[in-house]
């Protein structure tokens, strides 16, 4: 899994969805490995529950991480510009340590539209499957800058196959040009032993 968001420490709620799906497929027997970015909170590598953790480090400054706080990347470039500047070596660490992965895998999903980008290009590299989840403030934020729209479809083009969480998120994609054959609504999962009907 490539990802801009995941769990740094235990409770933390960074990417939580993504983290449930890895929990999930790793206790379907499936090997599971997530490439993420670093934060000065969490070890560079880990195992969690059975999932493999590899996250990238690409700033010497922490203030100019683009990962994780509220909103995440989009977010990060809108109230702090200069963050900005990291994105060519955060896009380069990503993709290697990604490349580095992948490499053994039958798979890529790829979570947000920016892992998406990466997770194409390796596809075109190592010739591995990728599928992009789209999961709200990625495509929120591209659907309302219009000039980001090529960015987004060459992900969109790059990939196998994508799905949304929701189907707000989906229309968002397919207004934005993706074809109806290519995008599924999925939304996210649900822990029955955390959640129960209202009685």
């Amino acid at each position: 899994m490539l990802t801009t968001s995941f769990p740094r420490f235990q409770g933390d709620s960074a990417g939580i969805f993504v983290y449930h799906l890895a929990r999930a497929m790793n206790g379907a027997g499936h090997r599971v490995n997530v490439v993420a970015p670093w934060d000065d909170r969490a070890a560079g590598f880990e195992e969690m529950q059975g999932i493999l953790i590899h996250r990238v480090k690409y700033s010497p400054w922490k203030r100019l991480n683009m990962a994780y706080g509220a909103g995440g990347i989009p977010e990060k470039i809108r109230t702090e510009p200069a963050a900005l500047s990291t994105l060519p070596l955060f896009t380069v660490s990503f993709m290697t340590r990604a490349a580095e992965i992948a490499a053994d895998c039958h798979i890529i999903h790829a979570h947000w539209l920016y892992s998406g980008l990466v997770a194409g290009m390796l596809r075109k590299i190592l010739g591995v499957p990728v599928v992009l989840t789209l999961r709200g403030s990625d495509m929120k934020f591209m659907h309302s800058h219009r000039i980001l729209w090529p960015a987004a479809m060459l992900s969109f083009a790059l990939v196998d196959r994508v799905t949304s969480v929701s189907s707000s998120l989906e229309g968002l994609a397919r207004g934005m040009g993706l074809r109806e054959d290519k995008i599924e609504t999925i939304p996210n999962g649900v822990d029955f032993s955390l959640f129960s009907p209202a009685p």
